[in-house]
């Protein structure tokens, strides 16, 4: 057991006046095992003893699947148990096989109550429906950023509109502006009436700008950070959603932070950032023709 758990138990016990970790009650376990991430949870934990077991296999401890804490390490590939007996000689195989485990693993234990999944910016293919098909009450999604549009990482991405239907409680998601973005946005508008955060990245084209303004006029939270924006579309934003509590364009390429028009429009908004965003001579229709495809889902 790692340092950061073993602390974290021993002061459970000392709060729980109890002289063996086995004793702490299931609501305490169950409070800790929340936190300490899907390989010790998977691979750890159920092992120490049978109550340890049962308090990991409650589907209260997967409520949060975070997919970028997976770590790969040689005793957990060893414990997994293969169909064709022999494992992938290839690293990359390997940790393909090892990551697609965890997350077929993880979203099953979640028996549809996780709230919160969130996705490594470069994910294997042929992983990321799965888990989004089990998790109905997710109300945080952070899908893949992904920086050029790849058309396998398309095919990877293109069912999920279809999944949208089931998501009525999102709340914030995250994605690129690659990742079938008008699509999924048009879907949002529809089915996820309290989503109140989006953030995406790399490119805010005509194409995305128009998106954001359509589909979800009234989002509270917009986070652009770091993003090409050209001028024109950060004004098409502001002019469109006028429920904007909060808008964060720091460190992107396109308009200037001191542009005193962009900043009296955006003057009803609580909090808007933009520090160290500055003009380019890149052409503001730059990414215009890649990102089409996006549209023509």
């Amino acid at each position: 057991m790692d340092e950061g758990l073993r602390e974290i138990f021993c002061r459970e016990l000392y709060i729980n006046e109890v002289r063996k970790w086995e004793d702490l009650n299931i609501d305490c376990l169950l409070n800790i095992f929340e936190r300490v991430g899907l390989n010790p949870l998977i691979f750890d934990l159920p092992f120490v003893c049978k109550s340890w077991y049962k308090a990991s296999r409650d589907p209260y401890c997967w409520k949060i699947l975070d997919f970028t804490c997976i770590s790969f390490e040689q005793r957990y590939f060893e414990s997994i148990i293969f169909v064709n007996g022999q494992p992938p000689a290839d690293d990359d195989a390997r940790w393909c096989l090892f990551t697609k485990f965890v997350i077929k693993f993880a979203a099953d234990h979640s028996c549809g109550i996780a709230t919160t999944v969130v996705f490594h910016h470069h994910l294997f293919y042929n992983i990321l429906q799965y888990p989004l098909e089990r998790c109905p009450a997710v109300k945080n999604l952070i899908l893949p950023h992904y920086c050029i549009p790849n058309l396998s990482i398309r095919d990877e991405l293109k069912d999920i509109p279809k999944l949208i239907h089931k998501w009525k409680d999102l709340e914030s998601l995250s994605l690129s502006c690659y990742s079938h973005f008008t699509a999924i946005l048009a879907q949002i508008q529809i089915h996820c009436k309290k989503l109140v955060s989006l953030t995406t990245s790399y490119y805010i084209g005509t194409r995305q700008a128009s998106a954001i303004v359509t589909f979800v006029p009234n989002i509270k939270h917009l986070v652009l950070r770091s993003c090409f924006l050209p001028r024109k579309n950060l004004i098409r934003i502001l002019s469109g959603c006028r429920e904007l509590e909060l808008l964060d364009v720091t460190s992107c390429t396109g308009f200037d932070a001191d542009d005193v028009e962009i900043l009296t429009m955006a003057s009803y908004i609580k909090t808007f950032m933009s520090n160290d965003s500055e003009e380019d001579d890149i052409d503001p229709d730059w990414g215009e023709e890649e990102s089409a495809s996006d549209i023509s889902d």
